[in-house]
């Protein structure tokens, strides 16, 4: 596969990734904070505002890294660990604040715990999107390749959505799904070292690395799939259709 090729879908797999896991933690968060309407408007407003943090910090630097291809398969997998951590912080943010389980909480009191978790991932996922659309104008100087970029992203963030929403959730557990779209985001970065300049131990080091996590995750994933179908000795699965999606994952 060409380089170009590469980094375009390297771009689509992070859009969908970023899509299905905004989707996952505006769910959880909806259910932590009991629909609160505020607390949405505070994970939107945090994930613009730090997806746009990202993009200027990383697109400002893009052309003083020598190997743009590396550093985008550098934040696929920091992409790929704070996914997890980040579905993960979102159940236990509300313990942090010292809130009973029942208590509503308001702007001022969820907006901040929002902005700290939402942070490192949606910085990490702005940078992507920098990074690969400066790869593309490297590659395709013929092109206007901030738009072949964004359509790219958005057209895997639409993808990306629709199943997650409509096929994954009602049958995976959060943190499982959080695990198998950190797998995906490991395997691309495992597709874009494939063309970076690396010495023969460096990128053996960094593809036996990925590989050992995209499997992990992968099982991880599993296990998080399992939770919602009955297998097991104890079945979480809700008894109310279409409910799986705003449920705790814990």
């Amino acid at each position: 596969m060409q380089p170009g090729r590469r980094v375009a879908v390297a771009l689509a797999v992070s859009g969908a990734c970023a899509t299905s896991g905004q989707v996952i933690l505006l769910r959880e968060l909806l259910a932590i904070f009991h629909g609160n309407e505020l607390s949405l408007g505070a994970v939107l407003a945090g994930w613009l505002l730090w997806g746009a943090v990202g993009s200027w910090c990383i697109g400002a630097r893009a052309d003083c890294f020598r190997q743009p291809a590396v550093v985008m398969a550098v934040l696929l997998g920091v992409a790929a660990l704070l996914l997890p951590a980040t579905v993960l912080g979102s159940a236990l943010c509300k313990g942090a604040l010292g809130a009973a389980p029942t208590e509503t909480l308001g702007l001022f009191e969820s907006l901040p715990a929002v902005l700290i978790l939402l942070a490192p991932l949606c910085v990490t996922m702005g940078g992507l999107f920098a990074i690969g659309a400066r790869i593309l104008d490297q590659l395709t100087p013929a092109r206007n390749a901030v738009s072949h970029a964004y359509l790219l992203e958005s057209t895997g963030a639409g993808c990306g959505g629709v199943i997650v929403t409509l096929v994954l959730l009602p049958h995976w557990r959060p943190l499982g799904l959080a695990c198998l779209l950190a797998a995906v985001l490991l395997t691309t970065a495992l597709l874009l070292l494939a063309s970076a300049t690396l010495t023969g131990g460096q990128r053996l080091a960094a593809r036996l690395g990925l590989a050992a996590l995209a499997l992990v995750s992968f099982l991880a994933a599993t296990d998080g799939a399992t939770a919602y179908t009955g297998a097991g000795s104890v079945c979480l699965k809700p008894r109310v259709p279409g409910s799986a999606a705003l449920r705790p994952w814990h």
